[in-house]
């Protein structure tokens, strides 16, 4: 009787299941809403596809300007812009697309790379910050030569350099007066690339990463730039990687990225005589070095925490790590040389948010106060100045001295 009474029990269970199915139906998607944010404005497809695109920035060596780069006029052109916030001037006009300016210490040349049709052969170039003449300093179609870093006297350029058929990546250097060419690094593994060029400030050494192609192992080397002599810095057994990101004033530290202490990407200081690691972090979030400011006193980098990527700055002397207080979403650094001015007064940052796509804004470090420099929402940059905002349809280019058609002539 019991048996009876459980197996009438299952069956009831079983015939209630199969009638619960039977009623399951499809959400009619017109019928599915989103909670409302009166906060936030509307976003819909004709905004999004006016959005612009924001590139590769770099800072005057006075602070007065920032290069950057910009897909307002229908390429990925570079463009002028004043940093106290005025419109911004387009610098070159062409059909083919520029990224990774550098401006020169001496504030005179704007390097670049531009390529053929998208090709991805980049050649590299340098425009007069004033005329806006442009000069090919390399014209290989057949190889890339890309992210041009100048040497602190503006004598040198050092670069990423790539044949058509060759599997991986070199260091050249080019003489900026001769354009004559010499290999840093020569006859690398296939399986390895040698990547970001750091000179040191007084111009003898770079520090450079070596990458192997299957991401999981990367060495940092010191090499001599009047000989090519290589000093491996990151000794190490088993699978790790080291990335380098700046090199220090004085040469005696290495800013890098590593997985060799927990397993997670970390950042510490590398003794380049000692090759001993000072961990700076040692945090389970995705985190990433930046550069130092230009008085070596501080040491920054990024964080994924949450989604949010924050920016962070450490003392180190007294060892004690800030958060900046910027805009909630993804900031990372801006600027080729470096983020920071020449006196270390601002700091250049990308961000982007939920509701905002990536623009330029810069952090006064004295104020710890944001300020937007872009604005790549509908069609262009808004124009904040004199108490007024021009809309961003409303924009229309002057012709000015440093708005002209790329001119090249024989290098």
């Amino acid at each position: 009787m019991r048996t009876l009474l459980v197996l009438v029990v299952l069956g009831l269970i079983k015939t209630n299941l199969i009638a619960g199915q039977s009623s399951t139906f499809i959400t009619d998607p017109k019928q599915v809403t989103s909670r409302v944010r009166p906060d936030v404005p509307n976003f819909d497809l004709e905004r999004l596809y006016l959005t612009r695109l924001i590139g590769a920035t770099a800072w005057s060596p006075d602070g007065k300007q920032i290069v950057f780069v910009a897909n307002i006029s229908g390429r990925n052109n570079l463009w002028l812009m004043p940093a106290t916030g005025r419109r911004p001037v387009q610098f070159t006009v062409s059909n083919q697309r520029q990224t990774a300016p550098a401006w020169s210490p001496d504030g005179k040349l704007i390097a670049f790379m531009s390529d053929y049709d998208g090709d991805e052969q980049w050649d590299l170039f340098f425009s007069n910050a004033r005329s806006g003449e442009v000069v090919n300093l390399t014209k290989t179609k057949d190889i890339s030569e890309e992210n041009p870093v100048w040497s602190p006297d503006g004598k040198w350029l050092a670069y990423i350099v790539k044949p058509r058929t060759s599997p991986n990546y070199e260091i050249d250097l080019l003489d900026v007066t001769t354009k004559q060419v010499r290999h840093l690094t020569a006859d690398t593994p296939k399986e390895k690339n040698n990547i970001g060029p750091l000179w040191s400030k007084d111009g003898t050494s770079i520090v450079f990463t070596q990458l192997h192609a299957n991401g999981k192992d990367s060495n940092i080397f010191l090499a001599d730039v009047a000989d090519g002599k290589q000093t491996l810095l990151t000794p190490h057994t088993g699978e790790h990687n080291y990335i380098a990101t700046d090199f220090s004033a004085d040469g005696k530290r290495v800013l890098l990225t590593s997985n060799a202490g927990n397993g997670y990407d970390n950042v510490a200081l590398l003794e380049t005589r000692s090759k001993k690691i000072d961990w700076l972090t040692e945090d389970k979030w995705e985190t990433t070095s930046g550069r130092f400011s230009p008085d070596g006193k501080l040491a920054t980098w990024t964080a994924n925490i949450d989604g949010n990527q924050e920016i962070f700055t450490r003392d180190l002397g007294a060892r004690f790590t800030t958060a900046l207080p910027l805009p909630q979403g993804v900031n990372s650094f801006g600027g080729s040389e470096s983020p920071f001015t020449r006196d270390g007064s601002r700091l250049l940052f990308y961000h982007n948010g939920p509701n905002a796509p990536q623009d330029v804004w810069i952090y006064d470090c004295a104020t710890g106060k944001s300020q937007q420099m872009t604005d790549s929402f509908v069609g262009g940059y808004a124009w904040r100045g004199h108490g007024r905002t021009v809309p961003r349809s409303l924009y229309l280019k002057r012709p000015q001295v440093a708005d002209i058609r790329i001119r090249l002539r024989a290098a």
